[in-house]
């Protein structure tokens, strides 16, 4: 069975089935035939024409908000059986990079995850109610690059994030990159390594994707991640590509690092 493409693909349906239930027209006749006495007791005429208007309109509300719901349930939970993952919900995770460390709170919701990576809605507050940002986002644990990468951040320019602690902008004499992109490391960081990692072929294909999206690599995990909540397979399927294509590379250069016969320092 192929997945809804969206959230709300499966919406109209949900919402029509809705309508025709027994439960909804019930609500709406004995609940609006009660509020015509209600209202007529309460304030005459004019409450009395108004009330059951009121009530329906509150049924419809309610059943609109359900079918909404339902669809998203659709949407997520399809797309992680097409994918091979699993659908989790909501769940927190460990605050490893500076995203995932961001603001007082953190919350992901509608979370996949599968055996080598994980994507959802990302949402940072600060206390429980001021939304400080959205992404969405998809996770990759790769905690042999800990040490060898210990902070890469590319962000979109003019992105909300703010700038991480103990960084250095880093050049790659790419100008369609550094147009889109500020790139940064931490200041411990081997530049050289660095520039091994984004090859000419990797800049391009950063600079020219159609999502734009962000990364950063610190702590042995790698999030990439795009402003904002997404809620279409493309955007989905789309980071979690870029996600695992990038966590391909890192783990070429530590084998390559490895190979050398070297230890990776501590």
């Amino acid at each position: 069975m192929t997945p809804p493409l969206s959230a709300t693909a499966t919406r109209t349906r949900h919402l029509r089935a809705a309508l025709r239930t027994t439960a909804f027209a019930y609500a709406s006749v004995l609940g609006g035939a009660t509020m015509v006495v209600a209202g007529a007791a309460a304030g005459g005429l004019r409450w009395a024409l108004l009330a059951p208007v009121a009530w329906v309109a509150v049924v419809l509300a309610l059943c609109i908000a359900d079918a909404a719901r339902r669809a998203r349930f659709d949407f997520w939970s399809g797309l992680a059986r097409s994918l091979g993952m699993s659908y989790v919900g909501a769940t927190q995770l460990l605050p490893m990079t500076p995203l995932l460390a961001a603001g007082s709170t953190r919350r992901c919701d509608h979370w996949l995850t599968g055996r080598d990576a994980g994507a959802g809605l990302f949402t940072v507050r600060r206390g429980e109610d001021e939304v400080l940002g959205r992404a969405t986002i998809a996770v990759v644990d790769l905690p042999l690059t800990m040490s060898l990468f210990p902070g890469v951040y590319v962000r979109r320019r003019g992105c909300a994030w703010p700038t991480p602690p103990r960084t250095r902008a880093v050049s790659l004499e790419s100008a369609d990159l550094a147009a889109r992109y500020d790139v940064r490391c931490s200041v411990e960081h081997d530049p050289v390594q660095l520039r091994e990692l984004f090859t000419p072929t990797l800049i391009l294909w950063l600079a020219g994707h159609p999502l734009r999206p962000q990364l950063e690599v610190a702590g042995g995990v790698l999030v990439v991640h795009v402003d904002g909540h997404h809620e279409d397979a493309g955007t989905i399927v789309g980071l979690l590509d870029v996600a695992r294509e990038v966590a391909r590379r890192l783990g070429r250069e530590v084998q390559e690092e490895l190979a050398t016969g070297r230890a990776l320092p501590a």
